[in-house]
C-alpha cells in the first residue's frame, strides 16, 4: 500500500484479462461493505436489482445453498460482469466456488472498535462476545483469501473516508472500469452517517 492508496491488492498476476468477472463484496457486518458496494455500483457494476440502501441482493442472504447456486447460474446466463455484496459471505463462498466465473474478492476491514461498538449497539450483544466474533470474521476472510488467491482487494474503511479520492481509483483499476466515473457524486455519497441508496 503507498501513500495514494485505500486498498492491499493480492494476486494481481493472477488476474484474466479476459473473461467475465463475479466480483464478490464482503468483510464483517458494521464494517463498511455498504459504502463501498455503493462505490462499485457507481462505477456501473452490476450488484443486483431493486437493491435496499444496504446494497445487498436478497437472493445471496440467508438462502439455502441451492438457492445462491440458482442465482449464480442465471446470472452467468444473463450479465457479464457482475457480483453480489454480503457481510457474512465467507460463510458459503467455498460452497459455490465451482460456480464463479473469474471471482475478484473486494473485503472491506474497518477499525475493530469501531465494528465491535456497532455489534454491540446494533445488535445487542456483550462487548467481549462482540469483539471475538468480529476478530474470528476478519481471520476466516482472510485465510479464504490465501486459500483462493484469485484477484482480491482489501479496503481499509478509514483511510477510504479520509481520502475517497484513492479508493474510487484503486476500485476502477481493480476492476477494470472503462465508463466515466463522476468523482463528485461518489464522494458525496461516500460521506459517513447512515445508509445510502445510490445518487
Amino acid at each position: 500500500m503507498n501513500k495514494e492508496s485505500s486498498c492491499i491488492n493480492l494476486f494481481d498476476e493472477n488476474v484474466i484479462s479476459q473473461g467475465n468477472k463475479t466480483i464478490i463484496v464482503f468483510g464483517c457486518a458494521r464494517g463498511g461493505t455498504s459504502m463501498v458496494a455503493g462505490v462499485i455500483r457507481m462505477l456501473h457494476i452490476d450488484l443486483g436489482i431493486n437493491l435496499p440502501n444496504n446494497h445487498e441482493d436478497q437472493n445471496f442472504v440467508g438462502k439455502p445453498i441451492e438457492h445462491y447456486i440458482n442465482s449464480i447460474d442465471s446470472n452467468n446466463n444473463n450479465k457479464s460482469d457482475w457480483g453480489w455484496k454480503n457481510p457474512n459471505a465467507a460463510n458459503y463462498l467455498e460452497q459455490v466456488k465451482h460456480k464463479l466465473r473469474n471471482p475478484y474478492l473486494i473485503v472491506v476491514y474497518r477499525d475493530l472498535i469501531s465494528t465491535t461498538s456497532g455489534h454491540i449497539r446494533y445488535h445487542r450483544r456483550e462487548p467481549v462476545y462482540s469483539l471475538d466474533e468480529v476478530l474470528r470474521r476478519h481471520l476466516q476472510n482472510l485465510q479464504l483469501v490465501y486459500r483462493w488467491r484469485v484477484p482480491s482487494l482489501l479496503i481499509s474503511y478509514e483511510k477510504s473516508i479520509l481520502n475517497p479520492t484513492y479508493l474510487i481509483n484503486d476500485l476502477t483499476k481493480f476492476l477494470q472500469v472503462t465508463k466515466d466515473v463522476d468523482y463528485e457524486k461518489i464522494k458525496s455519497f461516500m460521506k459517513p452517517g447512515k445508509y445510502k441508496d445510490i445518487l
